[in-house]
């Protein structure tokens, strides 16, 4: 286990795959870039995630981690856990069921992108990601780059969240974002 700072690439598209990680606090996103050189958001990997589990079975890591918010990662060598899923089944279950969570999250977010308005993916995000009971939702980072993990430009958020909030659709306070009744 070691600390993290903001800026720290941990490792770059093409690198050898060495290990994979959990987020133990802190945050790291998984980028690529396009041919216009646009960071293409992969992933957003906050506490209690892992990441870099794709690379498990590959030779490169097929992307670049960053490190957007300081913390502390848990370092797993790829050789350490593959002996660990070969060798031990109530492991090799327990990772399977966070593959299935990972699955089901980003089938949301596919759902989500393909939504084509702002408005129904935040009202989406809200309904998917939120409290059960209140819709309530803690951004754990800033809204631009809440903005970018919902493939929006971040002046659309900032209007679309506001003209929601007008309409009484939903309440901001800080970080936090809730779903009123009128949606």
């Amino acid at each position: 286990m070691g600390p993290i700072r903001k800026g720290e690439q941990l490792f770059h598209l093409g690198d050898n795959v060495q290990a994979i990680y959990r987020v133990v606090a802190g945050e790291i996103r998984l980028v690529r870039y396009g041919a216009d050189g646009g960071e293409i958001l992969l992933h957003r990997a906050g506490a209690g995630e892992y990441f870099a589990e794709a690379s498990l079975g590959a030779e490169y890591y097929h992307c670049t981690a960053i490190c957007t918010a300081e913390g502390t990662l848990l370092t797993i060598p790829v050789k350490v856990f593959r002996t660990f899923l070969e060798g031990d089944s109530s492991f090799a279950f327990a990772w399977a069921m966070e593959l299935a969570g990972n699955l089901r999250a980003l089938r949301k977010r596919f759902e989500r992108l393909s939504l084509k308005g702002a408005s129904d993916r935040v009202l989406h995000y809200l309904l998917t990601e939120g409290a059960e009971e209140t819709g309530e939702v803690h951004l754990p980072g800033s809204l631009k780059a809440w903005a970018a993990e919902m493939n929006l430009a971040h002046e659309t958020l900032y209007r679309t969240l506001n003209d929601m909030e007008a309409r009484g659709l939903i309440e901001r306070q800080g970080q936090i974002l809730r779903l009123l009744g009128n949606a």
